[in-house]
């Protein structure tokens, strides 16, 4: 039997991904595998140092979503393990959550990297696709960004923007600011908190009551309005790379490996949460 710790196969079918739990299948990275792949033939390329970067940024994302699957299996084996881990746990719990919202605003940062894809090459350069911060503003702010990018890609960056500074908030909050974050327990899991009433995390004030939100749906909320925002890119990419730079053959792809079914039963996306 082959056993894969994490990878990603290629040539799936919809029906195939529709039903099967064990992998997580992602058209962002179908797109992106069947534009850079040198098995096309005939595909429009981009200059090397732009491919480059979009090669680096895909492998990176997919690397980091890999790693989302991996801490929360761990955040749910460590609950499984808490009574035998007094105190231990919640300490390993706040590392991994740290690691866990720097993922999120890294995979942010490259979707918006692959988005190169999606503007005329001469366009590139102009455009501060580095950052998602910095392209949302330019979204919202520069009279060009009309011209340069498709409707609803400036929809969708304008729409993601208040999703987008929730997570970077929260990021810096950890790690920039060196702020202590608050951990509960349950019987059903683990609360993360102090949040204050905007749903940003507050400074952990002892004996001030507080919101905790129960921390594994908190997670896959946020997750989950990542991986639809990456779709969308995807969609969009898609679309306007055929539109600049001629058909290409797409073939579905699967994240895959021995964290992504409990990855994918979090997130909500089983078959048995579907039926």
């Amino acid at each position: 039997m082959l056993i894969v710790n994490k990878g990603t196969s290629i040539g799936r079918s919809a029906e195939d991904l529709e039903a099967d739990d064990s992998v997580l299948g992602l058209f962002l990275v179908s797109v992106l595998d069947c534009i850079l792949s040198p098995l096309q033939g005939d595909v429009y390329m981009l200059r090397p140092n732009y491919q480059g970067l979009i090669k680096e940024a895909r492998t990176a994302m997919v690397h980091d979503i890999h790693g989302l699957a991996i801490i929360n299996d761990m955040i749910q084996f460590t609950f499984e393990k808490h009574g035998e881990l007094p105190h231990k746990d919640f300490l390993y719990v706040m590392e991994l959550i740290e690691k866990y919202f720097t993922n999120l605003r890294s995979i942010y940062d490259f979707m918006s990297k692959v988005l190169r894809l999606a503007v005329e090459e001469g366009r590139i350069g102009q455009i501060p696709f580095d950052s998602l911060n910095d392209l949302i503003t330019y979204a919202e702010t520069n009279p060009r960004a009309e011209s340069y990018f498709p409707e609803d890609l400036i929809s969708l960056l304008k729409n993601i923007k208040s999703e987008f500074q929730l997570v970077r908030e929260i990021r810096d909050f950890i790690i920039h600011n060196g702020k202590q974050i608050s951990l509960l327990s349950d019987d059903r899991g683990y609360r993360l908190g102090p949040f204050d009433s905007n749903g940003t995390l507050a400074d952990y004030t002892p004996g001030k009551e507080r919101n905790h939100e129960e921390l594994v749906p908190y997670l896959a909320e946020r997750t989950n309005r990542m991986i639809e925002f990456g779709e969308e890119v995807g969609i969009i990419i898609n679309r306007e790379f055929r539109r600049l730079h001629g058909d290409f053959p797409l073939f579905l792809c699967a994240l895959e490996g021995v964290c992504i079914p409990s990855f994918v039963k979090f997130l909500g996306l089983n078959k048995s949460n579907k039926d």
